[in-house]
Parts: structure tokens; C-alpha cells; sequence
């Protein structure tokens, strides 16, 4: 039996909580401050939000299989909260009068949570030009409308919030600013987009545990090389980025 528009997306929706993580308070501070949002940077948080992205856009709805997900990275000053949610851009059919997107229903999720600052947004979906600027990126980049949507939210520091871009297999990332996104949409200026492309590596293939047992990590000589190669091209980069504000010109 085929489903309705408004049951499809409120079978979806229903769906992504067990993509978002668990909010997580702080045992250390009561308090969070703006540093100690943006010192979460890291490429271990990058790498799980483009994990939760990918996981949430396998929920999206899309009558022309152009699926994307979202996830975002807050966190509440008082108390000291982060956690990461997720979104899905929900069209069930050409012409319908449901028509969500990825970015927007995250921040939605933001409201209802209290948030206080979002440091990290997370975009995975097949490459498309903008809509709005006819730009083609190497990733595909919040649409017009969710710049806008995200910018008036109050939640984005134009110069700080970042945003990494990936095209599903995670191999193709692109890292930047809400300024230097719109400077590339404005301007077609992209000095200050960083590109990054990766080799197929385990550690971007999706975690499939192979059995009911308890997962043990291993530090293969395997591992240990795509660990190097990710802190070459993702880890170092942000630490050089959470220290002067800026892109380094090669990685």
C-alpha cells in the first residue's frame, strides 16, 4: 500500500532520533563560552557529523532521489550542553506542499533544544548547482534558502561556524565559513574554501558491527595509516584554522 505525503514524513521524521547523539552535559562547567564551542572543532567531531549526515540522508524523502542529510553540532552556554542533530530534506512528490530541507529542519530541532551557538554543520548529498546562485561547488553546499535561514537564525558566527561539504562516499570534502560560502555565491570567490579529497579508507565506509558481540578497536598498521592520512588532511588543517582564524593555503 502506497503512503501518503504527511505519512511518509512523519515516518521519516520519526526516524531520525537515532541518528542524533545523546545531549551531552558537561561534568566539568556549568557554563559553556563561545571558545569553548569552536575549541570543539575537531576532526573526530567532523568525522562523526559526516557519519550522522550520511546515516540521516538514507531517511530522506525525495520523489526524484535527490536525497540529502544534515547534521549539526550546538551547544547550550547554561547549562553546558552539546549534542548533534540531524535533519533531512522531505519532498514526496513534485508537487507537493511539503517541501522541508535538511539544514532547516536541524534548526528547528535547535529551538526546541535551547541551543546557544552552532559550531559545526555537516552536508552530505550528490553534487548539483545552486538554485539560487547557479554556482556548481565540488560538494554540494547549503542551498540559498538555508543561508538565509541559517544566517537569521542567531545561531551561526559568520566568521567561525564552520561548514564541511561531502558528496556520499565522504572522500570529497570541502571546509568553510558562512563569509566565505557566500563569498563563493556572491562572488564566485573561493580562495577561502578548502578542498579536500581523500583515498578510499575504511574509516569512512559506514559501521556495519559484523555480529552481536561486543566491537573491539584494533590499531592495525591499517588504521594507523588512515589515522595519519586524516589528521594530514582534516585534523591539521582545523587546528591550524581554530589558531589563526584562517585556511592554510596547502595541506
Amino acid at each position: 500500500m502506497s503512503l501518503t505525503s504527511n505519512e511518509k514524513l512523519e515516518r521519516a521524521i520519526s526516524r531520525l532520533p537515532r541518528v542524533d547523539t545523546f545531549p551531552f552535559r558537561s561534568a566539568l562547567y556549568d557554563t559553556y563560552s563561545p571558545q569553548d564551542a569552536f575549541s570543539g572543532l575537531t576532526g573526530a567531531n567532523v568525522l562523526l557529523a559526516l557519519h550522522r549526515a550520511r546515516e540521516a540522508r538514507e531517511l530522506a524523502v525525495s520523489y526524484r532521489d535527490f536525497n540529502v542529510g544534515a547534521a549539526v553540532m550546538y551547544f547550550c552556554f547554561e547549562p553546558a550542553i552539546m549534542q548533534m542533530v540531524s535533519g533531512i530534506n522531505i519532498k514526496p512528490e513534485s508537487e507537493s506542499v511539503i517541501n522541508v530541507h535538511a539544514k532547516q529542519l536541524a534548526l528547528q530541532k535547535l529551538k526546541d533544544r535551547g541551543a546557544s551557538i552552532i559550531s559545526l554543520i555537516a552536508v552530505v548529498g550528490e553534487l548539483q548547482a545552486d538554485t539560487q546562485s547557479g554556482m556548481l561547488a565540488e560538494t554540494l553546499h547549503p542551498c540559498g534558502l538555508c543561508r538565509d535561514k541559517l544566517s537569521e537564525s542567531g545561531y551561526v558566527n559568520p566568521t567561525k561556524t564552520l561548514v564541511v561539504s561531502a558528496l556520499p562516499d565522504l572522500r570529497t570534502l570541502e571546509f568553510y565559513t558562512f563569509k566565505a560560502l557566500s563569498e563563493f555565491h556572491t562572488d564566485g570567490y573561493r580562495d577561502n574554501i578548502l578542498s579536500v579529497k581523500l583515498p578510499e579508507m575504511e574509516l569512512l565506509t559506514p559501521f556495519e558491527p559484523k555480529s552481536q558481540e561486543p566491537y573491539k578497536l584494533v590499531d592495525t598498521p591499517e588504521i594507523q595509516a588512515e589515522e595519519d592520512i586524516w589528521e594530514q588532511n582534516v585534523e591539521m588543517p582545523l587546528l591550524h584554522y581554530r589558531l589563526t582564524g584562517e585556511w592554510p593555503l596547502a595541506i
